[in-house]
């Protein structure tokens, strides 16, 4: 990386440039990221502990007539070990052996959280201002869901709920992301709002009414995830999910997560890369 440096705190800019970064990577197929980094200012301090925080590690120090920068290097081949207690370490790389979840998103939240994943027919001029959850590799996603039972590593593939009939043709998934962590049992509604706070588009309010009181007794969990990899476009539909056995009834989809095994996820990885 030749030069790394973010003056807009607060919009995880940070983030947004690692995955570019990581995008490039694995376009040109490198097999290491390496970077020098100066420790003088807390911001620079800040921007190797993100770093740090993603996989990189310290290789050394090289003098310069500025002073001595600190060598910073990211092994990146799929041959290197996955982390799944801490999928950052490893990202955008994920094991194969996890179990593996299809969940459902409105079209209405979709695009302002996989901005890279943006369906043909939208109109992109309306994600171009520069706003957190976008920007970061971090997500979260809500749900009320008594299946609860996911856990750090598993892969979740987001599908994208049609708006035009037939929705087997509008309906498309779009993109793999990696579970780093599922918090449930929230003591308050303020610990929930932590929990989902800059990595979602939702309102402090509508988060209050439409997803902490909507069930009284029943409340939300929270599984925060890292939003891996975009498939190319033309998206798997529906429809095509059905014709290889990833969905078998299109009429009959469960509300919830989808759970499917390695085949299936081999079939829909195989088909939605045909013509790269």
């Amino acid at each position: 990386i030749g030069t790394l440096k973010v003056v807009s705190n607060g919009y995880k800019i940070g983030e947004r440039f690692l995955k570019i970064v990581f995008d490039n990577a694995i376009q040109y197929k490198v097999d290491e990221v390496y970077v020098t980094v100066f420790e003088k200012r807390a911001e620079q301090s800040q921007l190797k502990e993100m770093l740090m925080d993603w996989g990189f590690v310290e290789h050394g120090i090289k003098s310069t007539n500025n002073g001595d920068e600190i060598v910073l290097v990211r092994p990146f081949s799929k041959r290197a070990p996955i982390s799944i207690e801490n999928p950052k370490k490893s990202f955008p790389f994920f094991s194969r052996e996890t179990r593996k979840y299809i969940i459902k998103i409105e079209p209405k939240y979709h695009t302002e959280l996989f901005p890279d994943s943006i369906n043909t027919r939208e109109d992109e001029t309306k994600y171009v201002e520069n706003e957190p959850h976008r920007n970061r590799i971090g997500k979260v996603y809500i749900s009320h869901s008594k299946d609860r039972h996911l856990q750090s590593g598993d892969i979740i593939i987001v599908y994208r709920m049609g708006e035009t009939q037939p929705k087997k043709y509008s309906s498309t998934v779009t993109s793999i992301c990696i579970v780093e962590e599922v918090l449930t049992n929230f003591s308050s509604f303020e610990e929930f709002f932590r929990a989902c706070n800059r990595r979602t588009m939702i309102k402090k309010e509508e988060l209050e009414k439409s997803w902490w009181n909507k069930y009284p007794k029943y409340k939300p969990f929270v599984i925060k995830f890292l939003y891996a990899h975009s498939f190319p476009t033309p998206k798997p539909t529906l429809n095509d999910l059905n014709r290889i056995g990833v969905i078998p009834s299109i009429t009959n989809m469960p509300r919830e997560f989808i759970e499917i095994d390695n085949n299936q996820f081999n079939s829909l990885v195989k088909f939605a890369y045909k013509f790269k």
